[in-house]
């Protein structure tokens, strides 16, 4: 039994990048053999913060438990980043696997485009040393934290930008 879940982004660079997660905008639970669906949650949003693009090509990763870094682009201090957390929750003591997509695109409604790649998921349980593999305990729930590069042309257009990707949980 697997959710497929497609999550909506909103990207503003005016002055600076302004990333934040919207919504979940699609789940879909095919059957199986657990009795109880495996389901995600969003608690929080991935958020890059305020980026001011250069003149060079430039990146931000926001890393689920390391915190934000970036390459060729400043980002103002005081602006917020995060990774995406959600809460997965199914049938006690099950494993389960998490599929993140390889890359996204996001773009304006003029045809500007940015990609976000390298998604990363560190869910709480981290079972075996290294996700796609993660557990729900006793009380049937895990945390789920997501980061990924976002990747800025050179004198990157100003605009808001869209985009979706899609992330799966299923029973192992």
């Amino acid at each position: 039994m697997q959710h497929v879940f497609h999550v909506f982004f909103r990207y503003m660079l005016l002055t600076g990048l302004l990333f934040f997660g919207v919504a979940i905008l699609y789940a879909q639970t095919p059957g199986g053999p657990f009795d109880i669906p495996i389901s995600l949650y969003k608690m929080g949003d991935l958020s890059f913060g305020q980026i001011i693009p250069a003149t060079i090509a430039g990146s931000v990763t926001i890393h689920p438990t390391y915190g934000r870094s970036m390459s060729g682009v400043t980002v103002l201090p005081a602006s917020f980043s995060s990774a995406a957390l959600f809460k997965v929750t199914g049938k006690p003591n099950t494993h389960y696997v998490i599929s993140l997509p390889v890359s996204a695109s996001i773009s304006t409604t003029g045809g500007a485009a940015m990609i976000i790649d390298h998604f990363i998921a560190v869910p709480d349980s981290d079972i075996l040393g290294s996700p796609p593999y993660a557990s729900l305990g006793a009380g049937g729930y895990d945390m789920l934290r997501i980061g990924a590069t976002l990747h800025i042309g050179a004198n990157q257009v100003s605009g808001e930008y869209n985009g979706t990707f899609d992330i799966v949980v299923s029973y192992e």
